[in-house]
């Protein structure tokens, strides 16, 4: 999860999103893991599936979905919201997400998009429409 709270931070940083949610502003919010159900357009960040952190190292290669969601309607704007967040941090390299937040802070040594744009997802039960695309990371907490 500190992968997904770091690249929240990350993505506010940039302007693409308001993180934590209920902070102001008109950009759409970011939430980690779920979203509330009253919740119109955002983006949802999850931790995918991904190998376990290496014990001996300190090398971490966590999968990270980025996931839009947005009430029925046009599904654009969702979908370009996911793949600006995307564009933003597919291949950056040897960086710092979230600087100034120490619980949070991430050395990403590389960061890749798994497919070319979002796919699009079956509706959630609120009739949401969602599309996803998903990063890649490979981080390392001792970059020294």
């Amino acid at each position: 999860m500190a992968s997904s709270v770091a690249l929240a931070t990350h993505l506010a940083s940039l302007g693409l999103v308001r993180y934590p949610p209920d902070s102001a502003g008109s950009l759409p919010p970011a939430y980690i893991e779920s979203a509330p159900d009253k919740a119109g357009r955002c983006l949802l960040i999850v931790t995918r599936p991904s190998p376990a952190p290496d014990k001996v190292s300190a090398w971490a290669y966590p999968l990270l979905g980025l996931v839009g969601l947005d009430e029925p309607g046009p599904s654009l704007p969702v979908r370009s919201l996911v793949k600006a967040c995307v564009d933003a941090v597919h291949g950056t390299f040897n960086t710092v997400w979230a600087p100034s937040s120490p619980e949070h802070r991430l050395h990403v040594t590389e960061c890749v998009a798994t497919s070319s744009e979002p796919l699009p997802l079956p509706a959630d039960a609120r009739g949401r429409q969602r599309w996803m695309q998903n990063v890649q990371l490979e981080t390392n907490t001792d970059p020294s």
